[in-house]
Parts: C-alpha cells; structure tokens; sequence
C-alpha cells in the first residue's frame, strides 16, 4: 500500500526534547527512511496551553536542532490548533503528494527481512534489550539489600524488597513476551503479503 503522507505529532507546550521523544522520533525516521520523508508531516499541537511568543521559539528550535534532518530531507512542519480546519489544512498538504511506500514496507515485503532486522524493528529491539538490562540491574540492587536485610527487625524491610523484586521480573518477563510476539506477529503478516505479491504478479 502506497502512502500520501504520515504524521508524527509533537506538543509544542513541553519544554524539552525529552529520551522519549528523541527516541519516538529516531523510530518514526526509521519507519518512513531518509527518501519517505518528503511525504511526513511533522505536525504540533496543544498551542492553546503556551503563548504564541513560547510556540514560535519552541517550533524554532524543533526546526532548527532536533527536525534539522528531517526538514532537509522534505517534511514539513506544520501546526494543528484543536480545530477541524487546522487539521483539513494538513491532510490537504498531504493529498497532493505522490504516494509511496515507507522504508519498513520495503524492507518487510521487498527485501524480505524479520521485522528484528528492519530498521524500526532493531531500534524498537534495541530499546526493549535496554529496558530488560535495566531492570536487571535494579533486580541485582534489591537482591543485594536482601541480602543485607537478614535480621528479624528488618523483616518488613525484606518483604517490601521481595515484592518490589517480584514486580520488576513481572514487567521484565512482560517485555520478553512483547519482543516475542511482536517479531512472531510481523513474521506472520510479512508471509502473508509475500504470498499476496506471489498471486498478483503471477510469482512462484
């Protein structure tokens, strides 16, 4: 399926580029590619919580420093104000441009890749790997208080540790099954549109 655009949506009232949002966006550049970006809309939004003079020297610096590349690369900056023509305005801009296929779709379908070893899906890999690292390490400090924690006037301190513990390799467990599903959910459409290809162009 070809695409007229995609939007990747910034609230122009938060004050920093936060790790999320860097990280958000290094996702959206790999899920459209450097030559789909001419066809993204980098769109912000909430300008009725600031004052325009804040708006215009935020915008600014998204342009300039964190959109930098992506705006040399052809996508625009636009702004919605929570009405329905600041929104037609965009999709507006967005109907006129040739469709194309995002590099995801590419990688996926053309090339034939694991959604793992697609751009998007090794920095999604990358973030979820980074995550399960962390909680093991927070799991190894609370082990290591457990063990400091071995007396009967610390007996509440170790039952509060042992669930904090417990929790922590819930959610660790929670992001192995995600990863999982994910690369087992992609690899499933991924054949299922190689066999789609297959049937209308005559293949195999």
């Amino acid at each position: 399926m070809q695409l007229s655009g995609v939007i990747y949506i910034h609230r122009i009232p938060d004050v920093r580029f936060s790790g999320s949002s860097v990280w958000g966006f290094r996702m959206f550049w790999e899920l459209c590619g450097e030559t789909s970006l001419k066809n993204a809309v980098l769109m912000t939004n909430m300008w009725g919580g600031i004052t325009p003079e804040t708006g215009e020297a935020r915008e600014q610096e998204l342009k300039n420093k964190y959109f930098r590349a992506a705006v040399e690369k052809g996508a625009q900056l636009r702004r919605h104000y929570n009405t329905p023509e600041s929104a037609r305005m965009v999709l507006r801009d967005i109907l006129k441009n040739q469709p194309i296929v995002l590099k995801v779709q590419r990688e996926l379908i053309y090339e034939g890749k694991e959604i793992g070893r697609t751009g998007a899906g090794a920095e999604l890999d990358r973030k979820i790997h980074e995550m399960i690292r962390k909680y093991q390490e927070k799991i190894g400090m609370v082990e290591e208080e457990l063990r400091r924690a071995d007396t009967e006037e610390e007996e509440e301190t170790r039952k509060d540790l042992e669930m904090e513990k417990r929790k922590m390799q819930v959610v660790m467990e929670e992001l192995r099954e995600d990863l999982a599903g994910m690369n087992a959910k992609f690899e499933g459409v991924r054949r299922e549109m190689g066999e789609r290809i297959k049937v209308r162009f005559g293949h195999g």
